[in-house]
């Protein structure tokens, strides 16, 4: 790019930014799914008697934060603003992860294999 003339400065820029523009876009569509999918986790835990209440309530408190996130990183990039909401969203996701695992392995009876021989 240091050797590029003129006209292709330009260009390798605009291609550049194309491909930084994509990456953004994907980012924020990944995001997105990524909340909605564990909100829905996290209705579903709320409904379900054999899982505590607050599994579900922390998935939603990630969930929403993290959907949220998407939409402001599809409008303004990856900006202070998205990180800021993104960063403390994950932090909740992989903990409410690691607690529903860690639940889950305490509690072998929520196994589905449990029935097949």
């Amino acid at each position: 790019m240091a050797k590029a003339q003129g006209n292709e400065k330009d260009a390798l820029f605009n291609s550049v930014f194309a491909v930084r523009q994509i990456e953004i876009g994907l980012a924020s569509i990944a995001s997105l799914l990524f909340g909605i999918t564990v909100m829905i986790y996290g209705f579903a835990l709320m409904k379900d008697p054999r899982f505590p209440k607050w599994l579900g309530i922390l998935a939603l408190a990630g969930g929403v934060p993290t959907a949220i996130a998407g939409i402001v990183m599809a409008y303004t990039g990856f900006s202070e603003l998205d990180m800021a909401i993104n960063m403390p969203a994950n932090i909740l996701l992989l903990c409410w992860m690691i607690l529903l695992g860690i639940y889950m392995w305490r509690n072998p009876s929520l196994s589905f294999n449990k029935d097949r021989k």
